[in-house]
């Protein structure tokens, strides 16, 4: 399982060093084609489920991550606790494409904040996964 180091005293978990070793964290880890735990994966899947949606909508994100398992990201937002989202999107899937995905697109951008709020508690709760902080 992939960690990064973070050389910050345990004290000093700052939510924005943590937020930004992460995002390293997820674009290395996809790089390299890691293997992810299942609380690692959760959180990658989000993370660039969210990217996308802030540069290209569920159009984009469609577009960009073919391979990925609409099930695997409703099963991570899932375990992230993002519901709202996990109806939007799935909407998205079943409907979105009859208006070209713009209500279900402006319906996350209304969500986004709570959205990367969860993530970024997800991802705090579970630090020991993804940093070994010294």
């Amino acid at each position: 399982m992939k960690k990064i180091e973070i050389k910050q005293k345990v004290i000093e978990k700052d939510s924005n060093i943590i937020w930004n070793e992460f995002i390293d964290f997820a674009c290395n880890a996809l790089d390299e084609g890691e293997n992810l735990s299942e609380i690692q994966n959760n959180a990658v899947l989000c993370f660039w489920y969210h990217s996308e949606m802030c540069s290209g909508g569920h159009s984009g994100y469609f577009d960009c991550y073919p391979n990925v398992s609409s099930q695997d990201l409703l099963k991570a937002m899932q375990k992230i606790g993002a519901t709202k989202c996990i109806e939007n999107f799935t909407t998205a899937i079943q409907t979105g494409e009859s208006d070209g995905y713009e209500e279900t697109d402006r319906l996350f951008y209304e969500l986004e904040s709570d959205f990367l709020n969860l993530l970024q508690s997800y991802i705090e709760k579970n630090i020991n996964e993804f940093f070994e902080i010294k």
